[in-house]
């Protein structure tokens, strides 16, 4: 176990996949507590802007191993055993995040999504949360936080997904100001602040490029159908 902080990603993930594979039910039962504290598992990528520049970390790890293998930058050994210790975890207290989910700063206790772990997991005891939980519970009380190229994957998620997901999440959602208004793409407003452009009424009122209406982003038929069900204003009062 102590030199674990010598494995790269793909030796601990060939571990975990062999250890899925090859232990049965009741050796897992067994030796659940050794498994789960073992640093094997891949949680979501740490927030580390100095590394994660332009490419991804998967690149950046495979880059330093090839560097360091080859002996060009040594000094490089350290950087990777402390970004590999904050990238592969033990698994007390942490989920599996439902498939495709943003990936943000907030997933801090949940391990990568990876089907063909899923009963091996659930083996070792790793809940997995739900979709509605895990926005609940997890992305809307960290929204504000969030840069606007965040909000807007998180909305786009959340209306992708709105069908199985609590419908009394839609009161939450109404209250962010998550919604782009037209001519505005460095503002957010609540979806109450703005008016159905499909509503004929209102393109009399207003001008069509008033910014009372959501930006063209959200004109499609699934977008719009969202936005009424989070407070967009459909109609006169």
């Amino acid at each position: 176990v102590e030199n674990f902080h010598c494995l790269y990603g793909e030796d601990r993930d060939f571990l975990v996949n062999t250890f899925s594979q090859c232990l049965s039910a009741r050796e897992i039962k067994n030796y659940k507590n050794t498994l789960k504290n073992l640093p094997l598992f891949e949680s979501e990528p740490p927030s580390r802007p100095d590394y994660l520049v332009n490419l991804c970390a998967r690149e950046i790890w495979r880059n330093m191993e090839y560097h360091i293998e080859n002996g060009i930058h040594p000094e490089l050994a350290d950087q990777l055993s402390e970004f590999m210790a904050e990238r592969y975890v033990t698994i007390e207290n942490f989920y599996t995040l439902p498939s495709g989910v943003p990936s943000l700063d907030v997933n801090k206790q949940f391990l990568i999504y990876k089907p063909h772990l899923r009963t091996f997991y659930s083996e070792l005891g790793i809940k997995a949360i739900s979709t509605t939980n895990y926005v609940k519970n997890y992305i809307l009380p960290e929204f504000d936080q969030l840069s606007h190229h965040q909000k807007f994957a998180v909305l786009n998620f959340i209306k992708d997904n709105f069908p199985s997901l609590n419908k009394n999440l839609a009161e939450t959602i109404r209250v962010l100001e998550c919604v782009e208004p037209y001519g505005k793409p460095n503002t957010l407003v609540t979806p109450y602040k703005l008016f159905d452009p499909s509503n004929s009424m209102f393109r009399n009122i207003f001008p069509t490029k008033a910014k009372l209406f959501p930006s063209q982003k959200y004109t499609s038929v699934k977008w719009l159908r969202f936005l009424r069900n989070i407070g967009l204003v459909t109609k006169v009062n």
